[in-house]
């Protein structure tokens, strides 16, 4: 059994440090690029290791480094609004990849609130709001609900479900054509999230989307599981009409 309490994140040993300071644009990112790759393997790690131990080394391993990213990303300007970016990016991958987008709203609700609530984003999400004041969380919580940004995540992970999982595998999966609705809104989005400078939003999205169809389609399970990450954010950046870095 995994204890993820409070102490899974504040526990110190020879290999961690109490603090890792935020100082710069790269520590984010490495931050949050780990985080979006690791934290839904711990999905997978945690239900498998309940029907056979021989995975909870595995579990054991992602679960010291996600511990150490989530302390690391804390000290940047907005933890709390990383980690919702990442947690929605996280539930409207799933929901596509495993087919439960539905057109009965209220079990597509269900299915995505489901997977929103994973175990691990809850985690993080209490250990990030036990150390920011209520002003603050709520600043954050603003940030990372913008409606803009919530609809762009969810036809993003629509639109991208089976070219990124034909991209894991080399399948041929009928896409969503670049003529639809979907199309169209995304390219819609894309310009006004950009005209909005909101590019490290849209960086922790790409990366969500990314880490979450690795660990759902077998990259992160693989040796090429980083080709594979990079490969899929640049399929998720083709839209983009203000360079970025990957």
């Amino acid at each position: 059994m995994v204890n993820r309490s409070e102490g899974d994140l504040t526990h110190t040993d020879s290999t961690m440090t109490t603090t890792f300071p935020t100082t710069n644009v790269e520590e984010w990112r490495e931050a949050n690029l780990g985080l979006a790759f690791v934290t839904p393997r711990l999905e997978a790690w945690t239900m498998m290791a309940a029907k056979d131990e021989k995975y909870q080394g595995g579990l054991d391993n992602d679960q010291e480094r996600w511990t150490e990213l989530v302390k690391l990303n804390m000290a940047s300007p907005a933890p709390y609004r990383d980690n919702v970016i990442r947690n929605k990016a996280f539930a409207f991958s799933k929901v596509n990849c495993f087919g439960q987008m539905s057109e009965d709203t209220e079990a597509f609700v269900e299915a995505y609130q489901a997977a929103f609530r994973m175990e691990w984003f809850v985690a993080e999400n209490d250990y990030i709001s036990s150390r920011l004041t209520e002003d603050e969380r709520a600043r954050q919580h603003e940030a990372g609900y913008d409606m803009d940004l919530s609809y762009y995540i969810e036809v993003l992970a629509f639109y991208y479900c089976n070219r990124l999982c034909n991209l894991a595998d080399g399948g041929d999966r009928d896409v969503v054509s670049v003529d639809s609705p979907e199309h169209a809104r995304l390219v819609e989005l894309t310009k006004k999230l950009e005209e909005r400078k909101m590019f490290d939003e849209m960086y922790l999205v790409r990366v969500g989307v990314a880490g979450a169809f690795s660990a759902f389609t077998g990259p992160s399970w693989k040796p090429d599981g980083i080709k594979f990450m990079e490969d899929a954010v640049v399929m998720l950046s083709e839209l983009y009409n203000v360079p970025v870095a990957a």
